[in-house]
């Protein structure tokens, strides 16, 4: 089990606190999941490609992804646009941003 608190990245300045258990987490009255972390080969080990899925409510509303030599992972929807080093807080920075 994990507290982590963050900042929203939603133009309000506001912060939260999630627990993740098992890839999992609420937020907001919402559960979410991170799911099918997969991983693509590069010719140089620091260029393999990782992604991960995010589900809320058993639905999925997101992919994420990173490059092994990248220190954050980016999510990107259009002009909609964030980054943080971990999947989870990336997640429901999204949530707190498009949910």
């Amino acid at each position: 089990m994990t507290f982590i608190t963050f900042n929203k990245s939603n133009w309000s300045g506001e912060e939260a606190t999630i627990n993740i258990r098992d890839n999992k987490f609420s937020f907001n009255g919402y559960d979410f999941e991170l799911r099918n972390f997969n991983t693509a080969k590069g010719d140089d080990p620091k260029y393999d490609f990782h992604t991960v899925d995010f589900y809320y409510d058993g639905e999925l509303f997101g992919t994420a992804h990173r490059f092994e030599c990248d220190d954050e992972w980016e999510y990107n929807c259009g002009d909609f646009y964030r980054t943080h080093k971990h999947p989870a807080i990336l997640c429901a920075i999204v949530a707190a941003n498009r949910i």
